[in-house]
């Protein structure tokens, strides 16, 4: 572990839990990725992120398993869900029950997509266990590098084009995955990982605004990465943190301080406590999270009125980035 604060905080994790439900699907059908799969009705109830499946269409695991982890797709989950369970409840206990076998012990799942669900949460330390995990299954690994991806797309008599929304891969080279999310409850989540010298550098970053959770998961990438090579660790990216060199850095029982700018209220970056974080090599690593950035208004003209008081702005928030997507 090469940079830890708070990583067993458990918070929601929106579609990060898609890592999940790729990897117990795939636990039993790893070999059996042209099988076919028959979209049930349940889909009718999925909102969120979803690629509008109709029941009764049929499509191959590997089909929705791109569309699940490129676009995604919250109907895509739910389709693999009830055709290797043949329930979603059944299909959720299965991922509990891996949670408990990977010792993710801040962990508890309550549906396979990952919207909002008081009994629905994870950890920074957790996600990258996991996400490690699922890595070293070839057909997970393989789709989550994917950048584009076409399914059938029967309703239309015509073909779907998946685009991969994990914006990490074109951003930072070297970028080997792994999965995005978001909910309004959850803000923007990353597991990303990137090879280095042989080595699978992974880290987690949650709870971030739209546009600084690329910024900060290429930064603390970056730092894994320079740390992995040996060298003395740098300063840190973005934030203040502890860096512990372990014998995978070559470094024997040293521990280094790096300390590294507080962010600041000006007009950048604006105030972001920081509240948990983590980068990790050799299959470990965890995430950041922050506090809700302060509304930002804009102006709307002047106020009507009452005759013999002075004119006020009118104001009104700025919405959310169209990168927030709920997926």
């Amino acid at each position: 572990m090469l940079y830890a604060q708070n990583a067993d905080t458990e918070m929601p994790m929106a579609s990060l839990t898609k890592m999940m439900t790729a990897l117990v699907a795939l636990r039993d059908w790893h070999d059996e990725m042209s099988r076919p799969m028959t979209v049930p009705s349940d889909v009718k109830q999925i909102y969120g992120e979803v690629i509008y499946l109709q029941p009764g269409e049929v499509y191959t695991f590997q089909q929705l398993l791109q569309a699940m982890l490129l676009d995604s797709a919250n109907d895509a989950a739910v389709a693999i869900a009830v055709n290797v369970a043949g329930s979603q409840a059944a299909f959720v206990d299965d991922m509990n029950q891996e949670a408990k076998l990977l010792g993710l012990t801040e962990t508890h799942f309550a549906n396979v997509h990952g919207l909002d669900a008081p009994d629905h949460y994870s950890s920074a330390h957790d996600l990258a266990i996991l996400g490690a995990a699922a890595m070293t299954d070839p057909n997970f690994r393989q789709t989550v590098a994917m950048r584009q991806a076409t399914i059938p797309w029967p309703v239309k008599n015509s073909v779907r084009q998946l685009n991969n929304i994990n914006r990490l891969l074109d951003l930072f080279p070297g970028a080997t995955g792994i999965k995005t999310g978001y909910t309004t409850n959850a803000m923007n989540c990353v597991v990303g990982s990137a090879n280095a010298n042989g080595h699978e550098i992974i880290a987690v970053v949650m709870g971030e605004g739209p546009y600084w959770v690329w910024r900060d998961e290429s930064a603390f990438l970056s730092y894994g990465m320079q740390a992995d090579q040996g060298v003395q660790a740098p300063t840190a990216p973005t934030l203040p943190m502890v860096v512990h060199a372990t014998a995978a850095m070559k470094a024997q029982e040293a521990a280094v301080l790096a300390t590294g700018p507080t962010p600041t209220t000006g007009t950048g970056r604006g105030p972001w406590p920081l509240v948990a974080g983590v980068v990790a090599a050799g299959g470990l690593a965890a995430a950041v999270q922050r506090r809700r950035r302060a509304r930002r208004w804009r102006w709307k003209g002047w106020s009507r009125r009452p005759a013999g008081l002075p004119r006020a702005p009118r104001l009104e928030p700025i919405p959310h980035s169209r990168l927030a997507r709920h997926d």
